[in-house]
């Protein structure tokens, strides 16, 4: 008998926790800002017979490029971000053959000095530069826009409920769990097609705005 009495009670929490009302709501919200930094990844490579004259030729090119580059956005937003040397080969008589190397470095420039950035892809350009791998613009209150987005994504979701619980007649209700959906940046981006206009006429570059996106799932219970 307590074994059957234990199992009634067991059953019935369980048709409890079904029957539970809730309202199950996500609330969403976007935000837009002007962009007011830019990031950005210039690269030479060059290859050669041997190791040392393939990365001293991209030395050369890169030390030009940096010392023209320092005056307009200051030496500390300038970062080597890579550095690679690595032989070539090829295929000659069905053999793979090595017949170089081929050097590779990138350097990362990030500043706020947004104006400047046409001119800085100029520089890289007549400095022997030859790759642009990534041209974006970001926002310095990044963190400061996201807490906005998520705090006008809660209130969606309030919004949202208050009016399923008119629509249903439930007077009495409140928050029972929030989470958050997801927040993310997205901003303007270019590729390293940029570098290539830029070697015909100067490049004029125009920043745009930055979206910050955010989503939270809400369950209130009545």
């Amino acid at each position: 008998m307590k074994k059957i009495l234990i199992f009634l009670i067991f059953s019935v929490f369980i048709l409890a926790g079904e029957m539970e009302n809730v309202i199950r709501v996500s609330g969403k919200a976007s935000i837009e800002a002007p962009a007011d930094l830019v990031i950005l990844t210039l690269g030479s490579s060059n290859e050669a017979k041997d190791a040392r004259s393939a990365q001293q030729k991209v030395n050369v090119v890169m030390e030009k490029f940096i010392s023209q580059a320092k005056p307009i956005v200051g030496l500390k937003n300038i970062q080597s971000e890579a550095v690679k040397l690595s032989p070539k080969y090829e295929f000659q008589d069905k053999r793979r053959v090595m017949v170089g190397y081929e050097a590779i470095q990138t350097v990362r420039i990030k500043t706020d000095k947004l104006t400047e950035i046409g001119r800085i892809i100029d520089l890289a350009v007549s400095s022997g530069l030859n790759n642009v791998s990534n041209l974006s613009y970001a926002t310095s209150k990044e963190e400061k826009l996201q807490q906005e987005a998520l705090q006008a994504a809660v209130k969606n979701a309030e919004q949202k409920a208050k009016l399923i619980a008119k629509s249903a007649q439930i007077k009495d209700y409140s928050i029972k769990e929030i989470q958050e959906g997801y927040s993310q940046t997205i901003g303007f981006r270019k590729d390293s097609g940029l570098l290539m206009s830029a070697m015909s006429a100067e490049t004029n570059v125009i920043p745009g705005t930055i979206t910050i996106q955010a989503e939270v799932n809400c369950v209130y219970k009545f």
